[in-house]
């Protein structure tokens, strides 16, 4: 599925969480864990600047909306949720 969003919305794809930590715990699903608030951008609307497209970014966890494209989970919001592009 193609998303374009509208105005001053985003598409981004949250990285995906860690199920297991670095020493070799697993975490069960449903677990308390922070949010995920890093993520690529997939598409800006006409109003957002094109430089963050494509770039890895900080977010804000609460500032978006899931949706299920396929199998795919992604992330629409406002731009101003954005918080910092990651280097």
């Amino acid at each position: 599925m193609n998303i374009q969003p509208l105005q001053d919305y985003v598409v981004v794809k949250p990285d995906t969480e860690a199920t297991e930590t670095e020493s070799g715990i697993i975490i069960p699903e449903g677990s308390d864990k922070e949010a995920v608030n890093t993520g690529k951008v997939l598409a800006v609307g006409n109003t957002v600047s094109g430089e963050i497209l494509d770039k890895k970014v900080l977010f804000r966890p609460y500032g978006f909306d899931e949706v299920t494209c396929g199998d795919e989970r992604i992330l629409i919001g406002k731009a101003e949720n954005i918080m910092a592009v990651l280097c």
